[in-house]
């Protein structure tokens, strides 16, 4: 004898509520001089991660002082990125993201990839897509 639990409804109303994040931000990254960027640009599926996690900026190839981390809310994450909010855009194209909780944390280098408006609680945010590099051993 087997059981289960049927997931079809959650699993539709997951594509739904995908299918309206698309479209809206389709529609908020859209601007006369490029295309709008698909939702989903990463092969691996996505896992909701709102946890704070320190980031700092890689600026002339040299890897952020201790000063220059920030705490950023994060949205999702995956094995080949992550996204985070923040109130403005950032001025550099390269991180370094510290995941997890001290001192077991990971030091990953990050490329931008993306960074699009987006409303969060009401407020005008910034979502930054960031696609992992590599390994930082500190």
């Amino acid at each position: 004898m087997a059981s289960g639990i049927d997931i079809t409804e959650q699993h539709e109303a997951l594509e739904k509520m995908e299918r309206s994040e698309a479209s809206l931000s389709a529609g908020l990254s859209q601007s006369e001089d490029r295309a709008p960027i698909p939702t989903n640009r990463r092969q691996s599926r996505r896992k909701n991660y709102p946890y704070l996690q320190l980031i700092g900026p890689v600026r002339g190839r040299q890897l952020p002082h201790a000063n220059e981390y920030q705490e950023v809310r994060c949205r999702d994450i995956s094995p080949s990125g992550f996204s985070y909010f923040t109130e403005t855009p950032p001025d550099y194209q390269e991180l370094v993201v510290a995941l997890g909780a001290y001192p077991l944390q990971l030091y990953l280098t990050a490329q931008i990839i993306h960074v699009n408006r987006f409303l969060k609680e009401g407020q005008n945010m910034m979502l930054v897509g960031c696609e992992y590099t590599s390994r930082v051993d500190l």
